[in-house]
């Protein structure tokens, strides 16, 4: 019977045939440090085990605590927006169904013809044309993926009546898109908030003190609309990106003319 071998401790090994701890942590109090700071987020973040679910603000504070802890990086609240999937559907729908929510499209999807582009009808993920039309039992005359390059200018020429989009895509407005409200709630929240590091703060400090407060001025003063407007100017009215957002801050009360 051959003789079991054992690991050797570190010290026995040669120092050329060792990794060099020192380009992770110098010390080892540096390392017994991240240790416990780990250790503390881990206790913090499995209070939140079975809860991510129950609200856009449980979210919210599990993705601050986190950003906080691992990089230094804090949530500084949610603007406004929602830009997460929905659907639209032509003025000639409008016209002649009378669609206000996606549940409405059910009993004349089979005169629809739906596009969206190639990465949702792939079986990635849950957000996806399969389990959307399972959840509202919709079933198009057409449903293509399209060049998502290619979705708008498509549409606009007549040749689908219904597509996914982003809630706060100026080009919906292009090309007058009505959007449909998510009955069943099958799309997720995906709320704008700022992102910024910590250390910002305390560096301009006494260049710009209040720069947080200031920041957050921002917070709740947009909709999906009016957001859906300004990207509008930007992209398709091709007005500079300053122009656009020196119009808003006067025209929200942060700036004066």
């Amino acid at each position: 019977m051959s003789k079991q071998k054992s690991i050797p401790q570190r010290d026995a090994i040669p120092q050329e045939y060792t990794w060099n701890t020192a380009d992770l942590y110098p010390t080892d109090e540096a390392w017994k440090e991240e240790f416990q700071t780990l250790k503390s987020l881990t206790q913090k973040l499995e209070g939140y085990a079975g809860r991510l679910g129950e609200s856009a603000q449980t979210l919210y504070d599990f993705v601050n605590e986190k950003m906080n802890e691992e990089y230094d990086l804090q949530l500084l609240g949610k603007i406004g927006v929602n830009n997460t999937y929905v659907i639209g559907v032509t003025q000639e729908v409008v016209d002649t169904y009378h669609p206000e929510t996606i549940s409405d499209l059910v009993p004349i999807a089979g005169e629809l013809r739906f596009c969206a582009e190639q990465d949702f009808f792939t079986d990635a993920g849950n957000m996806k044309f399969g389990p959307m039309v399972e959840t509202y039992g919709l079933n198009f005359q057409v449903a293509n993926p399209v060049d998502i390059m290619m979705k708008y200018t498509l549409i606009e020429q007549g040749a689908y009546d219904v597509m996914v989009v982003y809630a706060t895509d100026g080009l919906n407005k292009r090309a007058n898109l009505t959007l449909l409200d998510d009955d069943q709630h099958f799309f997720p929240d995906y709320y704008g908030t700022i992102l910024a590091r910590s250390d910002v703060f305390e560096r301009f400090a006494e260049d710009a003190p209040g720069l947080k407060e200031t920041i957050q001025l921002l917070n709740e003063q947009f909709t999906d609309e009016l957001m859906s407007e300004l990207t509008y100017r930007v992209d398709v009215a091709g007005e500079e990106v300053e122009t656009v957002a020196h119009d808003f801050l006067v025209q929200s009360g942060l700036l004066d003319a």
